[in-house]
């Protein structure tokens, strides 16, 4: 009721006439197929249409709203439309022949000769509803599906050139084809849309009589909003085609009287229809995971006649009339609302003539968002601003967006998902699942997260198809996503994501900006007083440890197998540039999983006994390959043993496997940070795996491409 409740409020608030509240958007955006009827005279009722003069194309406005005179046709199988104004899937552009039979049986032929409510046809008919509107004279449609067939090649030579070029521009495109008359005003051709004078009110008649026939089927009933008696009740389902009631399995005994199920008196469903309409229009945000969309809903405490607050009511309206649509990025626009407002949040999807709904979360208040925020950018903070005090890091820091934290959760996941659709389905509503609990303020573990990512490393980690880098990267969003929700649910009890936890952070930040400000190089030997003391290291690493926020690297043992997956990384590309060309080695990216360590590790299976065993062969290996920096190696290789042997001795399992393949993928920059250091320049990194001081912003943002 919460969400249902705040549509009503946004609806009488928002006001309008009648119309207004009856019509609504064919669609948020798109572009409009307009096909322009060639007829005798616009001001003369029917009209007599000779022909399609031409078809073009135009982007939609919101401004036209009342001119599209567009209604939700009345189910998937409906017999007519309210108005010449239908939507389009990319299927139906090709215009063939039984396409065009749909337009003259379903949208058409209602214009040209009306039925009667009683089942008549024809012209002059009455009922109850009143006299049905004739809109075209006879053999209109035939003309119009004639001129249609004439301008088919025009029509799909212009369609796919649209199609293109937001392929090109990676937007998502939709169409309408309107229908609507050729004027000539003062000498220029002009485009009548349905709502537009002289021919408004034929069309504007036409539609009243439909909406009042299909009003007089419904039956008498209480308003379950405001508990007004209804002679012709409808139904929330005009409002949320979230089911069909025709259905005789969708509730037991509804199949008889499907008012029953949530029955609305004319008054509730006109400014719910307001509202609802509003809502899509601005309130809409499509971009975070697509197919799905998500609406967020307001729920309104500054507007009414009993506000004295001039300045939150101003607040309040004015983000009525701007919404989401507006706002690069949506959740932080909410932030920006968090005295006057409360959110519901509505992830739902369009399928066919339904609208599937997958989550509603309700009464979302403004703190909450704000606590995630504070939790996405103290991820990003640790993963791309350590050890980075310039200027550079500061823009990263301001282009931290809670939007990129929430479609993140989406990319992370479809990076596991395998080919067939019902493994994308699953984990695409463990992704809707976890992005529910952070907004309902939920407790999130990421230790099932890992159960799930550990099965699936073989089989990504050993792909011949895949290049080494973007195995790289999925590893690496895998482990800052679970850093974030650790981050997150800290913030949730108020721990670590409170201010306390931020100061801490970034006083870890600054003193590891200081030590990198001196040399970043070792000597061969790396035998420098800095790096070969034991107790330095051991501070480096326990500052970088501690600033993880997943409780499995809080424990000594679970920071051994981290830091063994660092130490064995290190090694392993030590192997590879080993076996390189001189004259190549420091010009070209190392392929990690060409090294025969890698070959012999098995991630997502590995055992503590197979660790230790790589563990206590690495000594020999060192010396055999003569690998540089073996000096730091060495120390770095005592301490990863101490770490070991003082936590408590258990089997790796998800969570270990999923810590030591986190750490080997992306050990250069995790091994010089425990030494104060960038990494070297004669140490060439897996190829678009970023070290500490840089961050895609694109990847951030979950953009679609591969690598971070």
């Amino acid at each position: 009721m919460g969400m249902v409740s705040a549509l009503l409020e946004i609806g009488k608030t928002l006001g309008g006439d009648e119309l207004e509240c009856a019509v609504k958007m064919p669609l948020a955006s798109g572009t409009e197929i307009r096909v322009w009827l060639d007829v005798e005279d616009p001001r003369k009722s029917p009209l007599r249409v000779r022909g399609v003069a031409r078809v073009d194309l135009n982007e939609m406005s919101a401004k036209r709203k009342r001119s599209y005179l567009y209604r939700e046709p009345d189910g998937s199988n409906f017999s007519f439309c309210y108005s010449p104004v239908v939507r389009m899937q990319k299927k139906e552009l090709s215009f063939d022949e039984a396409y065009l039979e749909k337009l003259g049986t379903k949208v058409l032929a209602e214009f040209e000769s009306p039925r009667s409510p009683k089942g008549g046809s024809g012209k002059g008919k009455k009922s109850s509803a009143g006299e049905s509107v004739q809109v075209f004279a006879p053999g209109s449609v035939a003309r119009i599906l004639e001129g249609l067939r004439e301008h088919r090649d025009e029509l799909v030579r212009q369609a796919e050139a649209a199609l293109s070029e937001a392929k090109r521009d990676k937007k998502p495109l939709s169409f309408v084809l309107v229908f609507g008359v050729k004027d000539n005003i003062y000498g220029k051709e002009t485009f009548l849309y349905p709502g537009d004078p002289p021919v408004e009110p034929l069309f504007s008649s036409y539609f009243w009589s439909k909406v009042r026939e299909s009003r007089l089927k419904k039956a008498g009933a209480l308003c379950a909003l405001c508990g007004k008696e209804e002679k012709h009740a409808g139904n929330l389902d005009e409002i949320f085609a979230f089911a069909t009631f025709d259905k005789k399995s969708f509730l037991p005994g509804g199949q008889d009287r499907p008012e029953k199920v949530f029955p609305l008196c004319g008054e509730c469903l006109r400014w719910l229809f307001r509202g609802r309409d509003h809502a899509d229009t601005v309130f809409r945000e499509d971009h975070l995971v697509r197919p799905l969309h998500v609406t967020v809903v307001p729920e309104l405490f500054g507007v009414g006649p009993g506000m004295r607050f001039r300045r939150l009511e101003a607040k309040t309206k004015n983000f009525l009339g701007t919404g989401l649509v507006n706002a690069g990025f949506a959740f932080e626009e909410l932030l920006d609302r968090d005295d006057v407002l409360v959110y519901h949040f509505l992830f739902w999807e369009e399928a066919q003539a339904q609208e599937r709904i997958h989550l509603l979360v309700e009464d979302v208040p403004p703190l909450r968002l704000q606590r995630l925020f504070g939790a996405w950018r103290r991820s990003c903070e640790m993963f791309f601003g350590a050890g980075n005090t310039s200027g550079k890091e500061r823009t990263i820091g301001k282009e931290q967006h809670l939007s990129s934290g929430l479609r993140f959760l989406f990319v992370v996941l479809s990076d596991f998902t395998g080919k067939s659709r019902q493994d994308q389905t699953a984990l695409r509503d463990m992704a809707l699942s976890l992005a529910g609990k952070l907004l309902s303020g939920e407790r999130v573990d990421p230790a099932p997260l890992k159960g799930l990512f550990c099965p699936r490393l073989p089989g990504i980690l050993t792909d011949p198809d895949m290049p080494t880098w973007k195995k790289c990267s999925i590893l690496r969003r895998a482990e800052r996503l679970v850093d974030f929700l650790a981050r997150a649910d800290e913030a949730r009890c108020g721990g670590a994501g409170g201010t306390n936890g931020e100061e801490g952070n970034c006083m870890m930040l600054e003193e590891e900006g200081v030590a990198t400000n001196g040399e970043t190089g070792l000597g061969t030997s790396g035998t420098g007083d800095a790096a070969g003391s034991r107790k330095f290291l051991r501070e480096r690493i326990e500052e970088m440890m501690e600033a993880f926020a997943d409780p499995y690297l809080q424990q000594p043992f679970g920071r051994g197998v981290f830091l063994a997956g660092v130490l064995l990384g290190v090694f392993a590309r030590e192997q590879v540039r080993g076996t390189e060309p001189a004259e190549q080695e420091k010009k070209k990216a190392v392929d990690v999983a060409a090294s025969p360590l890698f070959k012999q590790l098995n991630f997502g299976r590995l055992r503590l006994r197979d660790l230790k065993g790589h563990l206590g062969r690495l000594p020999g290996l060192i010396h055999q390959y003569r690998i540089d920096y073996a000096g730091p190696v060495q120390s770095f290789a005592g301490e990863v043993m101490c770490l070991i042997l003082e936590g408590e001795q258990k089997e790796l399992g998800p969570e270990g496997n999923f810590a030591f393949a986190a750490g080997f993928l992306a050990a250069p920059s995790y091994f010089w940070r425990c030494f104060g250091k960038q990494v070297p320049a004669d140490v060439v990194v897996d190829e678009s795996l970023p070290g500490d001081d840089a961050a895609s912003e694109e990847d951030a943002s979950g953009g679609e491409g591969d690598g971070e």
